[in-house]
């Protein structure tokens, strides 16, 4: 095993941890079969996250695209579930207000 020099050792523990954390199964990958009430629980949580920006007044998968555009962190996960029945479209509370 070849000895790393210490000042670079964080560095490759960070990049290694990284490359870890990437490959660990994403939501999407799991293969999972989610139930109507789970989908919506997932993105009434989306819903409630203001760092992608306001809801009202545009659907769902324009605001996840706003949020993809402007490199928000938005998990692909999230247009699956929106794509996966018209009826997750609007947000929830534009049915409330």
């Amino acid at each position: 095993m070849k000895k790393i020099p210490f000042k670079n050792k964080k560095k490759i523990e960070k990049e290694t941890n990284k490359k870890v954390s990437q490959k660990l199964i994403t939501p999407n990958e799991k293969k999972v079969k989610l139930t109507p009430e789970e989908i919506e629980k997932e993105l009434i949580k989306f819903d409630f996250t203001i760092k992608y920006g306001p809801f009202k007044g545009i659907t769902r998968k324009e605001r996840f695209e706003r949020a993809k555009r402007f490199n928000l962190g938005v998990s692909d996960h999230i247009l699956n579930l929106i794509n996966s029945d018209k009826r997750f479209e609007w947000a929830y509370f534009e049915y409330l207000i």
